[in-house]
C-alpha cells in the first residue's frame, strides 16, 4: 500500500478524466471535492487487490446525477449533512451489513467519479483498490463488469446532501436500480451519492 500525495492524486484525476471519454464529471469538480480533504491532513491510500485480506468487504461509492433541468431548492433551510455524503453512505452500508468496510473501489473513471470514491476513502481511512469495474465512464449504473458477471448489487445505500439515507435491500436487477437511484437524485437537487456491490 502507498499513500498518495496531492500530485499523484491530481495526476490520477487527470488520467481518469481522459479515460472517462467525456463522462464521469469535470476535472475541476473532482479537484474541488478532494482538495479540502488533503488540506485537512487526510490522504488517499492505494492498495493492490492482494494487499487486502481475502475476506475484506470492499464497496463501490459513486455519485449519480438526476436527469432533469431546474434550480428549485428542495431542501429549504435544512442544513447540509455533517460529513461528506459518500462517507455517510459507506458508514450506512457497513452498519447494514454488520461489519466494517475494508476497502473502496471506484465506480467508474472520470474527473469527478474518481473523487467520489477517493473522498470517502480518505475521510474514513480506507484504502482504494487499484482496479475498477468499468475502465471508463458509463451512462447508467448497471453498465459494469459487476452486471456482466452477475455480482449482487444490493445492499445499496443512497445519501443526498442533507443526509437523507435510503437502504435498498433488494432490487430486481441493475436496470431497476438505475431507475430507483435516478428518481432519488431527481428528488435531491439532481445529486446523490451511492455505495453498492459490497
Amino acid at each position: 500500500m502507498r499513500v498518495l500525495d496531492w500530485q499523484a492524486v491530481d495526476d490520477i484525476l487527470v488520467g481518469a478524466t481522459v479515460m472517462g471519454c467525456g463522462g464521469g464529471g469535470e476535472l475541476a469538480e473532482g479537484r474541488e471535492f478532494l482538495r479540502p480533504v488533503y488540506d485537512g491532513g487526510r490522504a488517499v491510500t492505494l492498495a493492490a487487490p492482494d494487499e487486502l485480506p481475502g475476506d475484506a468487504l470492499v464497496a463501490c461509492p459513486y455519485g449519480v446525477g438526476g436527469l432533469v433541468a431546474g434550480d428549485e431548492d428542495f431542501y429549504g433551510d435544512r442544513p447540509p449533512a455533517p460529513e461528506h455524503p459518500g462517507a455517510l453512505a459507506v458508514r450506512a452500508l457497513a452498519a447494514h451489513a454488520g461489519r466494517e468496510v475494508g476497502g473502496i473501489l471506484t465506480g467508474e473513471l472520470g474527473g469527478t467519479s474518481v473523487a467520489d470514491a477517493f473522498v470517502p476513502a480518505a475521510v474514513l481511512g480506507l484504502p482504494v483498490v487499484d482496479a475498477d469495474p468499468v475502465g471508463r465512464a458509463v451512462p447508467e449504473l448497471q453498465d459494469s463488469m459487476f452486471f456482466v458477471h452477475g455480482v449482487k448489487l444490493t445492499p445499496q445505500v443512497v445519501v443526498n446532501e442533507i443526509g437523507d439515507t435510503v437502504v435498498i435491500t433488494s432490487v430486481a436487477d441493475g436496470l431497476r436500480a438505475e431507475a430507483l437511484v435516478r428518481a432519488l437524485a431527481v428528488a435531491s437537487r439532481n445529486l446523490v451519492w451511492v455505495v453498492d456491490h459490497a
